[in-house]
């Protein structure tokens, strides 16, 4: 990669490209650093160290599990903030917006997705989305809403904002008014007076926001902000409270760390928000007497997570990832089936690495239940628009069933079985209701 491209974020990226300009230029570092601020936007390495120092102070884990080659792997990056998640963001915006994919809050200073089979270019982009749109919204207090800015008259595509792409909803949370970031890529600039036109005859303002939006500026991305005259959030305030925050978060300059299997090492936040609940559960008194008899028969792993006091042999836990791995096709257009499997076979993997006290490969635990799919081929034919055949459909559940028998027979009732059962239901259950073809 050529460091002249490299626009760093941070007081540690520009350092660690003060090095390689130090390097490659032969340059005193402290002349390095002056360099590489000035590469990052700033005029020197004084502005760039007031500027980022004071701006954003707290650091927010990103991690990023998948399956890649066969093997597990965990992806790990840090954005900076000037405050904590919790105070900003909800785990119901992370279901709103699509730029925060398979995300989930774990503290106040920590955000993690399981993507299952993926490539690590993939999860990159993935959490470089959600990076950018938590600096977004920890700069503008804008939440991401499902709502649209468009009146009634103009629903249809067609009359909509020519040449919109990757748009999102923004709400202000006072006012419930609305803004839009559309994110097209670049070449939408040959239809800047068309857009222009279109806003000027439907009392809307258009303003491009240089701060670089979310989506993905690194790929040529443009971001415009659109909002209607009258009833609209305001785009000059936006922009005021944007040029004031750091720069975007940029794949390319900041670090990131790719460690094999999983890495669950706990954040400070997570620390401290265990040890809070834990004395929280001391003082439960009675209730906490209820549950200790329930969760007598689980282990904890993970941050606070249960999973049976047992383990299961390999080559049962190899069945039932061949059963998810066959259900998931047939469901892979039943979005409440396919994400309850997804979470199980996730979950479950998880069990089977503590089991085996981390004895199996990366690629042995990966084809547990992430390996292939033989019938997959057969499975696809007998669907039609993502719909199975009745046949199809009554195999599939009862594998489900059969998958509930052996969690049931194998692990001991407790928190952890119950949760394994709660999402093998939840797939039964929408499955049921899922109409079949012809």
């Amino acid at each position: 990669m050529n460091i002249k491209n490299l626009t760093p974020t941070t007081i540690g990226g520009i350092k660690r490209l003060a090095k390689q300009l130090k390097k490659a230029n032969g340059v005193p570092y402290s002349a390095a650093l002056d360099d590489a601020s000035i590469q990052a936007g700033f005029r020197d390495f004084r502005e760039a160290n007031s500027v980022l120092s004071s701006a954003r102070t707290f650091s927010v884990r990103i991690t990023g599990h998948f399956n890649e080659d066969g093997a597990r792997k965990t992806l790990v990056t840090h954005v900076q903030l000037t405050r904590g998640i919790r105070s900003f963001l909800r785990s119901r915006d992370l279901h709103v917006s699509e730029r925060f994919h398979k995300m989930r809050i774990v503290a106040d200073d920590h955000v993690e997705g399981h993507f299952g089979r993926a490539s690590e270019t993939f999860v990159v982009q993935s959490m470089a989305k959600t990076a950018r749109t938590l600096q977004f919204m920890d700069a503008t207090g804008l939440r991401p809403s499902t709502a649209t800015i468009y009146p009634r008259h103009t629903y249809s595509k067609e009359q909509r904002l020519p040449g919109q792409d990757h748009a999102i909803t923004w709400r202000d949370p006072a006012t419930k008014a609305l803004i839009l970031m559309d994110e097209p890529y670049g070449y939408v600039e040959s239809r800047s007076k068309e857009r222009a036109d279109w806003a000027n005859r439907n009392g809307y303002v258009i303003q491009r926001l240089e701060w670089g939006g979310t989506y993905f500026p690194e790929g040529r991305t443009v971001c415009d902000l659109v909002s209607h005259v009258e009833k609209g959030i305001p785009i000059d305030g936006i922009m005021a409270k944007l040029e004031k925050a750091a720069p975007g978060f940029r794949e390319s300059a900041e670090e990131w760390k790719l460690y094999d299997g999983i890495y669950d090492k706990p954040t400070p936040c997570e620390i401290s928000e265990r040890d809070a609940k834990s004395k929280a559960m001391s003082k439960a008194g009675q209730s906490r007497q209820r549950a200790s008899a329930r969760q007598g028969a689980s282990l904890t792993y993970g941050m606070g997570l249960k999973r049976p006091n047992s383990s299961l042999p390999t080559d049962l836990h190899a069945k039932i990832g061949l059963a998810l791995r066959e259900a998931v096709c047939v469901v892979s257009e039943r979005p409440g089936a396919r994400n309850a499997i997804e979470a199980l076979r996730s979950m479950l993997e998880d069990w089977a690495n503590a089991e085996t006290k981390g004895n199996l490969s990366n690629q042995d635990l990966f084809a547990l239940y992430y390996g292939s799919t033989p019938r997959s081929a057969d499975i696809y034919n007998e669907l039609s628009y993502g719909k199975p055949t009745a046949a199809l459909k009554d195999s599939t559940l009862a594998s489900l069933v059969e998958v509930k028998k052996w969690l049931v027979s194998g692990y001991p009732d407790g928190v952890g079985r119950d949760r394994a059962l709660k999402l093998t239901d939840k797939a039964i259950t929408s499955l049921e209701g899922f109409e079949t073809r012809g």
